[in-house]
């Protein structure tokens, strides 16, 4: 079962956890979703827990906004997902800042969310999300299972910027 930890701002809460349902429902059987609010262990140190999370994942997905860009915990846990060659997704919301991208911005697959994007424009989300995988990891394959998650991912917040 692949791992997926999700790295977000504690005030962007419900729509993580709208997100994580969504792609839970969608991947049942064949990926596992974390966030550090799924698994409260008092007394446990939460970066040492965090750090052992991201070293499990086999992909870190991390939802930038204006609130993550304040979060001293996003900063660190995409530093650490770096260190670690984790397979970086970045989703950037509409009204995050260009420099709340830090050091994810030129070198791994960030899909930028706004208010309209037409649904013809997934495919080249797709085809862009491949080949920019491909680029990073030139000897590997992408794999299916990660092509459909961010398709899914797609489909999800298409539908939640259209409820707006």
């Amino acid at each position: 079962m692949m791992r997926v930890f999700i790295s977000h701002s504690s005030k962007d809460e419900k729509l993580v956890e709208s997100l994580k349902k969504h792609l839970e429902k969608t991947f049942k059987d064949v990926c596992y979703f974390y966030t550090a609010a799924d698994d409260p262990q008092p007394g446990q140190n939460l970066a040492v827990k965090i750090q052992k999370e991201i070293e499990q994942a086999d992909v870190f997905l991390v939802l930038l906004t204006p609130n993550s860009k304040k979060s001293s915990y996003v900063n660190q846990e995409i530093g650490y997902a770096k260190k670690c060659g984790k397979r970086i997704i970045a989703l950037v919301m509409k009204g995050t800042p260009q420099e709340a991208l830090g050091m994810l911005a030129g070198d791994e697959y960030i899909i930028h969310i706004k208010d309209e994007i037409p649904e013809s424009l997934i495919n080249v989300l797709i085809k862009e999300a491949i080949k920019k995988v491909e680029e990073n990891q030139p000897k590997q394959a992408l794999d299916p299972v990660i092509l459909a998650i961010i398709v899914v991912i797609i489909l999800f917040l298409l539908a939640f910027v259209s409820e707006k």
